[in-house]
């Protein structure tokens, strides 16, 4: 195994741990739960091949689905964002015509990082209310929610890639 894999299976498991353990926990105003696991998805090499992203956003989904017993929407949502994640990259990219190899705050920029992240966790948000919703009558309270429960995960992940970017840059 290489160094860089054995990195990358350390921030998984350490993410992952940090959301079953700890974020899930998290509520405040009885809906707002940060969710950062998608962030593992949306940070994977740029080159990282279509399968790769769905295997990886499923198995990142089904254990958060296993640790919170909801049968399967986390799992899907995150596979969503696998799915759609080249295509979010294109959106983002054309705002500057850049290719990206490092999807974190330092290879993309501070207005390429918040366009990416927002958008790509609001529509890992929506399509979780959606389902854990399983009804279009509420659809503008599950708008709400999604909306401001990727601010505040996005604020999350922020905070934490600022973090880990400022301890780098000291060593």
């Amino acid at each position: 195994m290489n160094n860089s894999l054995i990195k990358q299976l350390i921030w998984f498991v350490g993410i992952l741990l940090a959301q079953v353990l700890v974020l899930n926990n998290i509520e405040l105003f009885s809906f707002v739960n940060p969710y950062v696991y998608p962030f593992l998805i949306l940070s994977l090499n740029a080159k990282t091949s279509r399968s790769a992203l769905l295997f990886w956003g499923f198995t990142t989904g089904l254990i958060v689905d296993l640790f919170e017993g909801t049968g399967g929407i986390h799992a899907f949502a995150t596979t969503l964002i696998g799915f759609l994640r080249p295509r979010l990259l294109r959106i983002v990219a054309t705002q500057g015509g850049v290719e990206f190899d490092n999807l974190l705050l330092t290879g993309m920029g501070i207005r390429k990082f918040v366009t990416y992240g927002l958008l790509s966790l609001w529509v890992h948000h929506f399509a979780l209310y959606l389902l854990d919703g399983l009804s279009l009558r509420s659809l503008g309270s599950q708008i709400i929610a999604a909306s401001i429960n990727t601010v505040f995960s996005f604020l999350v992940v922020l905070l934490a890639v600022l973090f880990i970017t400022t301890k780098k840059a000291k060593r």
